[in-house]
């Protein structure tokens, strides 16, 4: 069980980790990017490293996302709100499913927009609801395999492929303007 973030959000961190201790033989990690990846300021921004941050996604079973404060050093609330709470939290819901990771995410804006439309069911409102769907996956294979399966569904629309096909109609729309 794990999270990818450089936040230090201790109380979901410390509540996951307890939770693991009682009742399942599982390992709580903290990734944090801006450890891993020191040399780009913390930064995914080559090919080689996103394929290093799905390794490590890929030895998870199950993943905890919570947006825990981010950007707080820019000035403009639009521009903080829009890219921590749309693009930042989609992006690592993202990165997560495209490797198949189960996730349990919070109701916010850039997770849901990620499975709007979708049933996927592990959104938590609070750490208590977040640490019930914790110990749910860890311990029923099925539920997991399901999420699993769910979680690849619902990475495919970001996929290289179909992001390369969007960008190349809007750039064909650009220049027929």
């Amino acid at each position: 069980v794990g999270s990818h973030t450089t936040h230090n959000d201790t109380e979901l961190y410390d509540a996951v980790s307890s939770l693991l201790k009682r009742h399942a033989p599982a390992q709580f990690l903290h990734i944090d990017p801006a450890d891993r990846f020191s040399d780009a300021a913390g930064l995914v921004v080559t090919p080689q490293q996103t394929e290093m941050v799905y390794r490590q996604l890929g030895e998870m079973d199950v993943t905890v996302l919570r947006h825990s404060g981010c950007m707080m050093h820019l000035n403009c609330s639009t521009t903080r709100r829009w890219f921590c709470d749309r693009y930042k939290t989609g992006q690592r819901l993202v990165n997560a499913f495209a490797v198949g990771l189960p996730a349990v995410l919070w109701n916010e804006q850039g997770f849901l927009d990620v499975i709007d439309g979708s049933d996927y069911p592990a959104v938590a409102k609070d750490v208590d609801e977040a640490l019930h769907w914790v110990r749910e996956i860890v311990t029923n294979r099925s539920l997991r395999a399901s999420l699993r399966d769910k979680a690849l569904n619902l990475a495919q629309p970001y996929s290289i492929a179909r992001m390369s096909q969007r960008m190349a109609l809007i750039l064909a729309d650009v220049l027929s303007r």
